[in-house]
């Protein structure tokens, strides 16, 4: 057994209307997927007994490039949506929210806070 996560495939879906500029509609999904895979799995703020983080500088918190982030397969509902402009709806950040409980569910463990750590993993994977 292994201390860490390893993402084999990733997909995601979205019901965001109608697609007014689908490859802004796709790069927005995957700067928000590639944020969740961040929060989950690498970025780690870490901070004193007093509240103080001990590592403020970007560098040190293992922000993933795009190199690291796993290829998505991304899809679109084919909606529309009455209120919205020409049948569109918003999409935000929104992709980023599947991401932590999907990596957690697929290990069957639960695990309490982010980024999923070597330690945490293999606490909780080795104990199971």
């Amino acid at each position: 057994m292994t201390d860490e996560i390893r993402i084999l495939h990733s997909v995601h879906a979205a019901d965001i209307g109608r697609l007014i500029n689908p490859m802004q509609c796709r790069g927005q999904s995957d700067g928000a997927i590639a944020f969740g895979f961040g929060g989950a799995l690498t970025e780690n703020m870490v901070y004193d007994d007093t509240g103080k983080m001990v590592n403020p500088a970007l560098r040190n918190c293992h922000i993933p490039a795009f190199a690291d982030v796993l290829r998505t397969q991304v899809f679109f509902a084919d909606t529309h949506d009455a209120i919205g402009p020409l049948g569109a709806k918003a999409q935000g950040e929104c992709a980023i929210n599947p991401v932590a409980p999907a990596i957690a569910n697929a290990t069957g463990v639960r695990f309490p806070h982010l980024p999923f750590t070597p330690d945490q993993i293999f606490g909780k994977l080795g104990a199971s």
